[in-house]
């Protein structure tokens, strides 16, 4: 992703997963609107593929098509993912951006940047994307998650670090806030999940550390992600209720089948 944002020269910028596709005719459209447009960050829909079935996603609220907003106006995005966003490639090169390399789960910074270097947005009603999922050899998929969760933890710190930096400079508005966090915490509580499929010693152990680390990392992000339900929920009563979350959680991956049974 690095060496794309250097050697880009187009007007917008765009990451397309090696595991995903984006649709044809859909395609053809967002560039020939692309091309009347100035927005920095602009927002799509995107398709989840999965092995006998799709469902369309739409991740944004109150945003008229083809509109151009600013962070102060009233909208709704319950966050912001890679296969949503295009932004203004000069964004990226001006400001520097680099995100973690060698390394699973790192679209969440790419993520986040894009969010805070962006002033304009505009959401396009077109289901670009096509986000595959559903195959166990994917990064995303659990046990591979499990397996790479060294990964995640170093991505879940390096967030910590940019949404602690990002808030440091007070220039964000209380959308534009609320947008990354919306998209940070999804990624913490991602990498708790992971470490319910250990056994229970193990998972209170490591998300005890977990916590730890980010609480010393930025208190300020610790105490912010008391606002996530699930993450508050883990810690009560020094992560006592951890065993009862762990067997609703694994109830539930085999129940929709994301674990072997």
């Amino acid at each position: 992703m690095n060496k794309g944002i250097t050697l880009a020269t187009g007007k917008y910028f765009k990451v397309i997963d090696g595991d995903d596709w984006v649709d044809t005719d859909s395609l053809i459209k967002f560039v020939e609107k692309l091309k009347n447009m100035n927005s920095d960050l602009v927002l799509t829909n995107h398709t989840e593929v999965y092995p006998n079935h799709t469902m369309k996603v739409c991740l944004v609220h109150d945003l008229v098509d083809g509109k151009t907003y600013t962070w102060n106006d009233k909208f709704d995005i319950k966050r912001v993912a890679l296969h949503t966003l295009t932004i203004k490639t000069r964004l990226l090169q001006q400001n520097k951006v680099h995100i973690t390399e060698n390394c699973f789960y790192v679209d969440v910074e790419y993520v986040i940047w894009s969010i805070y270097l962006a002033h304009t947005i505009t959401y396009l009603d077109i289901y670009l994307y096509m986000y595959r999922l559903g195959n166990n050899n994917q990064s995303v998929s659990k046990m591979n998650m499990l397996k790479n969760v060294n990964m995640q933890e170093k991505v879940s710190y390096q967030l910590v670090k940019l949404y602690d930096q990002f808030n440091q400079k007070s220039n964000m508005s209380i959308n534009q806030d609320d947008t990354i966090f919306n998209t940070f915490k999804r990624s913490i509580g991602s990498t708790m999940r992971t470490y319910l499929l250990l056994d229970t010693q193990s998972a209170r152990l490591h998300i005890i550390n977990f916590d730890k680390n980010i609480s010393n990392i930025s208190r300020m992000s610790f105490n912010k992600l008391n606002e996530d339900k699930f993450i508050k929920f883990l810690r009560l009563d020094n992560y006592f209720m951890i065993p009862f979350i762990r067997a609703l959680y694994k109830f539930w991956l085999l129940k929709y089948a994301y674990l072997d049974k």
